[in-house]
């Protein structure tokens, strides 16, 4: 486990400067006024949040929810010191299970194949605005309506787009880096001691 990686730390000690400017009371009290991500009160359509990181379905929420709002679509910002690090990102998928003990295994099944077939996946995922993940389907027709896509369409081909390794502690390791990070951010812990921190109850784990 390598939280204190050197890009690591800097990230967070960028992060942390920027929270130190305001205070924690003043981030807390302005938090609780925001709204929920999937509704008309998402903080970036009202105007609380001047930007965001965010994903292709996006657009799709914003026609729904704030089909008034004027916003525009950029790449990720990334370190100019290295600029193959050019066009980063996390990605990740949603992912169909068929129970154990289901009733109807074999039409379930034969449900599965039907739906990630080539023209169905593309229907359904455009109706969602996510991304196929098919990659012959990134050119269909269908998503030239899909509303902000061909960014992200684009954006897709990037080779700096990376998955969180699934693991056994993926999960128990991104809710110890959640808190240690909560924790350097208010002054609770230092950077170097909260990173040691999350090293020291994930990496038993790893073992």
């Amino acid at each position: 486990m390598t939280p204190d990686n050197a890009g690591v730390k800097s990230a967070i000690e960028f992060g942390k400067g920027i929270w130190d400017q305001f205070g924690s009371k003043e981030l807390d009290r302005f938090a609780s006024g925001l709204g929920q991500y999937m509704s008309p009160q998402n903080p970036f359509f009202t105007g609380r949040y001047a930007m965001t990181l965010d994903g292709e379905w996006l657009p799709t929420f914003i026609k729904q929810f704030a089909p008034n709002l004027k916003y525009g679509i950029a790449p990720i910002p990334y370190d100019e010191n290295n600029p193959n690090l050019k066009n980063p990102g996390n990605v990740s998928t949603s992912v169909f299970y068929i129970p154990k003990g289901v009733k109807h295994p074999d039409e379930s099944w034969k449900f599965l194949k039907w739906i990630t077939e080539p023209e169905q996946m593309a229907e359904f995922t455009a109706a969602l605005g996510n991304l196929p993940t098919r990659t012959s389907l990134q050119t269909n027709e269908i998503y030239k309506d899909v509303s902000g896509f061909q960014e992200f369409l684009q954006y897709a081909s990037s080779p700096n787009l990376h998955s969180f390794p699934a693991t056994t502690f993926s999960s128990e390791y991104m809710t110890e880096f959640s808190t240690q990070y909560n924790a350097i951010l208010r002054g609770e812990v230092s950077v170097d001691e909260g990173l040691k921190r999350v090293k020291d109850k994930i990496q038993p784990l790893v073992k």
